[in-house]
């Protein structure tokens, strides 16, 4: 995905021109469910654990997303997909040089 964000000018921002990484971030979790649209899992939105983590590390947003999905037949009908989320946590301005 974008490695770019727009700043509260609607500027656009990187890494290192306006953007600092604050850290990274690595989500997985397996869904379940039957051969067609019937989730046997709880939830498939996986946004609301991404908005945890830029909040709880004092971020402004992600950059560099990348999602990996695999997708197997089970037995009986069931269907497994295990999903990976990964991206860099950034925060609007320079982070200043560090002193010696």
């Amino acid at each position: 995905m974008s490695a770019y964000l727009y700043g509260p000018q609607d500027e656009v921002l990187a890494m290192g021109k306006g953007l600092t990484m604050v850290k990274k971030f690595s989500f997985e979790k397996t869904y379940w469910s039957i051969v067609g649209p019937i989730p046997l899992s709880n939830t498939n939105d996986i946004t609301e654990n991404i908005n945890k983590e830029i909040e709880k590390s004092f971020g402004d947003g992600m950059v560099n997303v990348k999602i990996y999905v695999n997708t197997r037949a089970g037995m009986l009908l069931v269907v497994y997909r295990k999903i990976k989320v990964e991206g860099d946590i950034v925060k609007f301005g320079q982070m200043p040089p560090l002193s010696d």
